[in-house]
């Protein structure tokens, strides 16, 4: 029985059968949804939320802070916000249906309603972006975060004042863009 023998110097077609190979196992792996790990890459959601890693903070800025009583919204938000007993003396009509996501202030939505302006709410638009710098130095690794309150363009919050109302909004904050 004849056992193959590997060649000894480098042999141009077994390059081609290699790359070959290594074209279909790529193929493979973008077809499967599988990827091959480095096995020195660092997963950075994995060590950002690893206890065992210490995150020292090194800078954080606000980049946008916005918190306000001024901004209009859908008929529709202000209209819920209403208790029932205020919904079931003023009933939705076909000419407040047609109203219903016309952008409009709560003095706006009080009046095409018909009811006084203090009954009707208005929250505060909160939104925040922030930047944050955190380092390991068992990593040896610093990176800046990008974080916000809401992905939206603002975050609405009833309450009654605005520190309340900030406070209330970093409850589920998140972070974005690139890291």
């Amino acid at each position: 029985m004849d056992l193959p023998t590997l060649p000894t110097q480098p042999d141009m077609d077994n390059t081609a059968v290699t790359l070959d190979n290594q074209e279909e196992h790529s193929d493979i792996e973008r077809e499967s949804g599988t990827q091959t790990i480095d096995p020195n890459a660092i997963i950075l959601a994995e060590a950002l939320t690893d206890k065992a890693i210490s995150w020292q903070i090194h800078n954080c800025k606000i980049i946008k802070k916005t918190v306000t009583q001024d901004l209009p919204l859908p008929f529709l938000y202000h209209y819920d916000s209403l208790d029932d007993a205020i919904k079931q003396t003023h009933p939705l009509t076909p000419e407040l249906l047609l109203q219903f996501n016309k952008p409009m202030s709560a003095h706006q939505a009080a009046k095409l309603i018909g009811i006084d302006e203090e009954v009707l709410t208005s929250p505060w638009h909160v939104k925040i972006i922030g930047s944050l710098v955190v380092f390991s130095e068992a990593l040896q690794l610093a990176v800046r975060l990008h974080w916000t309150n809401t992905g939206k363009e603002t975050q609405q919050v009833y309450t009654k004042d605005a520190a309340d109302a900030i406070i209330a909004a970093f409850k589920d904050w998140q972070f974005f863009l690139v890291v």
